[in-house]
């Protein structure tokens, strides 16, 4: 570890190793780095409980290994800080093919990435337009790409068929196949199938694929369309505000939405020239007739010195932190959504009298792409129900289409939408006035609803999780995520934490992001980091091989890799190490310290594990222990148990125990927390005595605890010369023997002759 370079005032602690052998003799939790199905990026999120973590991070998913190691850790422990990583990567789609009828987009196949080279297509039968009208089962279509030609037959764009082509070819981008169907517009199928107009699949139809698409690689956080005002004038309808969720990714697009109600004219409330209306935050699924409402909001306005001022009472504040772990917020108002922010648009040039009464039009995939599906009138099941919203209709089975990513420019866009472009209801006649809605109208027809767009992962969809973001260098895409959110929380006056883990990488091949992880625990030295070495078809030999290239005290490391029962999936899986030891470590802290071994019969059983990848007998976990890693062993009574707790450094210390390093983390972190409040207090004998009478007692207790054989504290004119108390300086120094572990027990069987005396 690097000498402390002292500027600004605060409490530096080092630590000198003086238990050198001669060769051959508060709860603070853990941070977890990784990726997970949802959740805001590169922002560190404490947590208490699984639940917690699950309704903030996603549940389990066969991808992701992060919640599996957060459910491990929280059954034992009621703290853990978790970064989600994003992907930073651009990438380039290869061409897809367009299904069109007319000049209207009804299909977009495109290959996945088992596929190589552009997807052309050609339909090898015709039809007539009476057969196409009845059954639409009526062509063959082939897709070929670089790598070879696929033929589907009697293929069919009726959704309900059997042979609807996204049955048969498939819509998941990470499918095995080499196509795929990505955006598929059924409404407009439907019509097609009754308005045959010229459907694009005679002959050749490679000339209708569309231009390959290149991404930026950075993550997107969903937003809403932008609310907009009531036309003034002719034709103004101003830009007022729109949202962002608070999480980020494609997870997100549908998560929830925003409903607008009880929308009220200028000069309704008492005192102000601002109208008002109500915010809801609903559930993306849930219908308007069983809305399920997460967060409401009513009385808000336009008026930027009001205290109801629609930003003030959501927030508009969004945070990220620099390469220096430094965080820079944006926005004047706190979060007080739990779902999403506001963002508002320029209003000095809006009128007072403006509400909210619609908004911009939808980003749509291409100009040929149909516009996204309003409500315009206010029914439920085709009748009459003032529960109903206009705006988007939810209920649309193309919907998703629009709520989703979309890798085109964001050039092409659906129709403003506008209440006044809404039909009123005549509920005395029961009939459909035909009167569009204005300023005026009921509050209870002055509402409607839309949701949120363009979220991206920035990782090409069609990879699967462990095959976006690759680690081999340091300035790779993925490299420089995982560094951004080590980054995000490595400043240790803002998070606090004791261990380190990022489940997804291991050293052998990720070498950069881990060392860059240990090199942070090194200089803050309260924290320790859980390694995997490799994946998990490596053998003994190389992870010892792997092992040989790091030497710290601040890591360690386990082999070999464990199946769970994956209880939320119903399915056994393989997971790394670091999956399950934070967990142990955890349960040691729970049912003794942090100077316990996390090892052996009591306080190292895996109860969760069904089996380890590789059974190791004496001669492997000789091995493997004599190289620094610890061995995971299974034993007939037992199961399967740690059977290790050695650090990853070289030289024989004290410190090459785990026990004896999370033993001085927690001193350190204990003496810091406690000695803050001396900074700035005269550097004199009665804040020297004041320092021991709050250190001693604490080691004191750790001693009675079994974690040290002795101490000695000093803090006195020895140590605090008159040229350090000159700098202002104020210096101690603390001398610890800590308790050893029992390792090995070695027993003596003495064969004694007849009649000998055993003694008293």
């Amino acid at each position: 570890m690097a000498s402390e370079k002292i500027v600004s005032p605060g409490v530096f602690t080092q630590e000198k190793d003086l238990s050198y052998l001669p060769r051959g003799l508060s709860e603070i939790g853990a941070l977890v780095i990784g990726r997970t199905p949802k959740g805001p990026a590169f922002k560190p999120i404490t947590v208490n409980s699984f639940d917690e973590f699950k309704t903030n991070f996603g549940e389990k998913e066969l991808e992701y290994t992060v919640p599996y190691m957060a459910d491990e850790y929280l059954k034992n422990s009621g703290v853990l800080t978790t970064v989600r990583v994003l992907g930073n990567e651009a990438f380039s789609y290869t061409t897809a093919l367009e299904i069109s009828s007319g000049s209207t987009l009804l299909a977009v196949i495109r290959p996945t990435a088992s596929a190589s080279g552009d997807i052309f297509g050609w339909v090898t039968s015709s039809f007539a337009a009476a057969d196409f009208s009845v059954s639409m089962s009526c062509f063959d279509l082939i897709l070929s790409e670089s790598a070879g030609a696929s033929t589907y037959t009697s293929m069919s764009l009726s959704p309900t068929s059997a042979n609807f082509i996204g049955k048969v070819i498939g819509t998941d981008p990470k499918g095995t196949g080499r196509f795929y169907v990505d955006h598929v517009y059924y409404n407009k199928i439907s019509q097609s199938m009754y308005t045959y107009n010229g459907l694009i699949l005679t002959g050749s139809i490679a000339s209708t694929t569309s231009a390959v698409i290149t991404t930026t690689g950075e993550y997107i956080t969903p937003q809403s369309p932008i609310v907009i005002s009531q036309t003034f004038g002719t034709s103004t309808n101003h830009q007022l505000f729109n949202f962002y969720t608070l999480g980020d990714g494609q997870a997100h697009n549908q998560d929830v939405k925003i409903s607008i109600f009880n929308v009220k004219e200028s000069g309704s409330v008492a005192g102000s020239n601002y109208g008002s209306f109500g915010i809801a935050v609903r559930d993306y699924s849930d219908t308007d007739k069983t809305p399920n409402i997460l967060e409401t909001f009513t009385d808000l306005n336009l008026d930027p010195n009001s205290a109801n001022y629609i930003a003030r009472r959501i927030g508009d504040q969004t945070s990220t932190t620099d390469s220096n772990g430094k965080i820079v917020t944006t926005g004047d108002y706190p979060n007080i959504s739990k779902y999403v922010r506001v963002a508002m648009k320029n209003l000095s040039s809006v009128p007072n009298d403006a509400l909210p009464f619609g908004f911009t039009g939808y980003y749509k995939y291409n100009s040929n792409a149909p516009d996204i599906e309003y409500k315009t009138s206010q029914s439920i099941d085709g009748a009459f129900n003032e529960r109903s919203y206009f705006g988007i209709d939810f209920k649309s089975v193309d919907v998703a289409n629009y709520h989703t990513f979309l890798p085109n420019n964001k050039a092409s866009m659906s129709a403003d939408f506008l209440l006044s472009n809404c039909i009123s209801y005549n509920t005395g006649s029961n009939t459909w006035t035909g009167a569009n809605l204005s300023v005026s109208s009921s509050v209870n027809e002055k509402q409607f609803s839309f949701g949120f767009q363009l979220g991206f992962d920035g990782v090409d969809p069609r990879k699967v999780v462990g095959a976006q973001m690759t680690c081999t260098t340091a300035t790779i895409s993925g490299s420089v995520a995982y560094v951004k959110a080590i980054d995000s929380a490595k400043n240790p006056d803002e998070y606090d934490f004791n261990m380190v883990v990022i489940p997804e990488l291991n050293y052998r091949e990720n070498p950069y992001v881990l060392q860059y992880a240990l090199d942070v625990c090194e200089d803050r030295g309260d924290a320790f980091l859980i390694m995997d070495l490799g994946p998990k078809t490596d053998n003994i030999t190389t992870v010892l091989n792997t092992a040989k290239t790091i030497d710290s005290s601040y890591a360690a490391s386990y082999y070999p890799w464990v199946k769970l029962f994956d209880t939320a999936n119903n399915k056994l899986v393989w997971m790394p190490p670091t999956v399950v030891l934070p967990g142990v470590i955890a349960y040691t802290d729970k049912v003794a310290h942090e100077w316990y071994a996390p090892a052996g019969s009591n306080r190292g059983g895996l109860t969760s594990v069904v089996q380890t990848y590789e059974r190791l007998n004496r001669t492997d976990k000789d091995n493997l222990y004599a190289g620094r890693i610890n061995p995971i062993a299974t034993f007939p009574d037992t199961g399967v148990v740690v059977w290790g707790q050695k650090t990853l450094q070289a030289k024989a210390s004290a410190l090459d125990r785990i026990n004896v390093r999370r033993l001085l983390i927690k001193i350190k972190k204990m003496v810091a927390s406690a000695s803050r409040y001396l900074v700035f207090e005269q550097n004199n004998e009665q804040t020297w005595d004041l320092f021991k009478s709050i250190v001693n007692p604490m080691l004191d207790n750790i001693t009675v605890n079994s974690g040290l054989y002795a101490y000695k504290v000093v803090m006195d004119s020895t140590s605090n010369t008159p040229s350090l108390i000159d700098r202002g300086i104020m210096k101690g120094s603390i001398f610890l023997q800590p308790t050893r572990s029992s390792e090995f027990i070695l027993l003596d069987f003495n064969i004694m002759p007849t009649g000998a005396s055993f003694g008293s």
